[in-house]
Formats: structure tokens, sequence, C-alpha cells
């Protein structure tokens, strides 16, 4: 694949419009080789934070960057599981048991299901749903579901005829207003050449009360700071942006949503551990006693250390109701 070309170096934030300073500067595509390097710029302002690569791929440069994508590969899949069970090492009944203790797994089963597990199911629609194992597993807990996918590769994937798969551009499709009860987007904002107006469609999407849910990953995580530019949240060219729990309460903002709640949560930091230490030069790369072994180590510190500061997350969230009235803040998942 030759050298992208038709890219823009943005000056400004997309959200404030103040100057930007490189934190990362020669980013290469460690995943999936594609060529070029790339920088790493965050907006000055304090009350912002926004964070956006550099130069910026154009709308016509998008679909390149996933020539080849994980979600083209069916049988490929995230593994999630915790990193004991990985390789069967003698510690993983003692960490099984240490995840629930802590309240780790509990927060990672909130995570899984999108943190819709206290509201009554109804229509969901997934943003992004990539070969559609997410929508299954909703499905299962009651949500009529449905997806949406620019990706027709990653479509093809849903092997689900009963789950409606919307092909394209979410602002382009013209779907009906008012017609979803949640509207779920897990790891795609930071893909999205303007954040602003998919959420602002997602609102319109949603009928009175319904809920958007928005995953992401924390420039402000443990991760980020002890990897630097080698944290798999980074992912360039194809993650565009890169968020805070603050810079996600403004994107809510700026898309027309006054009833939201933000927050982080360390519940799967150690595949974040995984993505930076181990499979960044080399995708797949084996599992080993060593390399979970860490990981493990790493989930532990990255939870000591959200307990103590909450916004130090490997991911954060953004939970938004279309609703009438002042902004209030919905209640975060429970605390250990």
């Amino acid at each position: 694949m030759p050298p992208l070309t038709e890219t823009t170096h943005p000056p400004r934030c997309p959200f404030c419009g103040t100057p930007g300073v490189p934190i990362h500067a020669g980013l290469t595509d460690r995943l999936w080789g594609v060529p070029g390097e790339w920088s790493l710029v965050r907006c000055q302002a304090p009350a912002c934070g926004l964070a956006w690569i550099s130069p910026m791929p154009s709308l016509e440069q998008i679909p390149a960057l996933y020539a080849r994508y994980y979600t083209h590969e069916a049988g490929e899949t995230a593994d999630n599981r915790p990193a004991g069970a990985r390789v069967g090492t003698v510690l993983a009944p003692f960490y099984s048991l240490l995840l629930r203790i802590t309240g780790i797994r509990h927060q990672r089963r909130e995570l899984n299901d999108l943190y819709l597990g206290g509201r009554k199911p109804g229509r969901l629609l997934e943003v992004g749903c990539g070969d559609g194992r997410r929508l299954r597993r909703l499905r299962k807990r009651g949500w009529e579901v449905e997806g949406q996918e620019v990706d027709p590769q990653a479509a093809v994937l849903q092997r689900e005829p009963d789950i409606p798969v919307h092909l394209g551009e979410l602002t382009a499709l013209g779907l009906p207003g008012a017609s979803y009860d949640a509207i779920a987007l897990n790891h795609v904002i930071e893909h999205v050449p303007d954040p602003v107006a998919l959420v602002a469609e997602c609102r319109r999407l949603l009928s009175p009360g319904g809920v958007l849910v928005v995953v992401t990953p924390n420039l402000d995580s443990t991760g980020h700071r002890l990897f630097g530019d080698g944290w798999r949240g980074l992912e360039p060219p194809r993650h565009l942006h890169l968020f805070t729990a603050h810079t996600l309460a403004s994107l809510a903002q700026r898309s027309g949503f006054n009833t939201f709640g933000t927050w982080t949560t360390a519940a799967k930091a150690e595949t974040f551990s995984a993505g930076s230490v181990h499979q960044n030069a080399s995708r797949g790369h084996p599992a080993t006693a060593h390399t979970v072994l860490t990981d493990m180590g790493f989930q532990l510190r990255a939870w000591m250390r959200w307990l103590k500061a909450r916004d130090s997350g490997e991911e954060c969230v953004l939970m938004a109701t279309r609703g009438r009235g002042g902004t209030r803040r919905p209640p975060r998942p429970a605390s250990p």
C-alpha cells in the first residue's frame, strides 16, 4: 500500500478552535502496517483537552486504513478472557477470585453489557457493529437489536440473518427519528472524522428517554502514562480523535444533550497491557506465562490507581439521555 497523500494538518482543536501542541511524534501503524508517520496533537485549552491525529486522513483515504483489519477475519477475535485463563496458569483460579473480590469482574460485566443491564430492554442500534458479536449478546438479554456498519467486509461476517445491519454512514442513512430506546458506540467514536455530527444524529434517532452509551480509550489513563507512544489506545492512523471523560462531556453538550454523565473504568486494563506490551510489534503475539503475568500485574496496578484517581481508567464512558430539563448527571455504576 502506498503512503497516504490526501491528508491535512489541522493546527486547531475541532471542538474549541484552540491551537494544539504535539504530545507524540513519529507514530507508526504497528498493528496493520499502513505506511506513514503521524503525530498526536492535544488542545492546549484546560477546559477542553481533545487530541487529534496529524496529518488527518481525508474522507477518501479513510477506507484504505481498514484494508486489513481484525473485523475482516472470521474466527480471529479479541480475547477478553481474564489473563490467567489465556494460558491456563496455576494462578488462574486465584486471579479469578481476586477479580471477584475486588469487584473488577462485576464492572467487566457492566461494561460488556454497555451499562444497559438496569434498563428495560427495547429497540437498540449499535453503531459500528462489526461482525455483530455484541448484538447477539444483547439480544440474549431481551433487546430488539439492529446494527450499522460502514465496512461491507465486516458486515458480511454478521452471520445472523434476522439481525438487520444498515450499511453506510449513519448520518447519511436517513433512519427515522425517535425510533431507538438505546444506541451504543463501543470503541467507535475515536474512528470518526466528525464526532459531534455523529452524536447529534444519535440524539435525533433516540426516542424520548432513550439512552446513548459511548465507550472509548481514555487519554488520561494509567496505560497512556505508563506506555506513552506505545499505548494500545493510540492506534494510529485509525484513531482520529482521542478523548477523556471531560472531553466526552463536551462532546455531549456540543451534540445537543443536556442530560448526561461521564466516568472512566479500569475493568479491562489488562487488555490494554496486552496490546501495548506484546502485540504492537507483532499482531497476534502468542500469550506466555510471562506476558500473562505482566497483564495481571498491570490490571491490578491500574485498578489500584483508579480507586484513588477515578479519571485514570483505561476507558472512558459517556451515558447521555434524550430528555428535557437542565443538565443533570445519571448515577455512575456502583463502586466496589
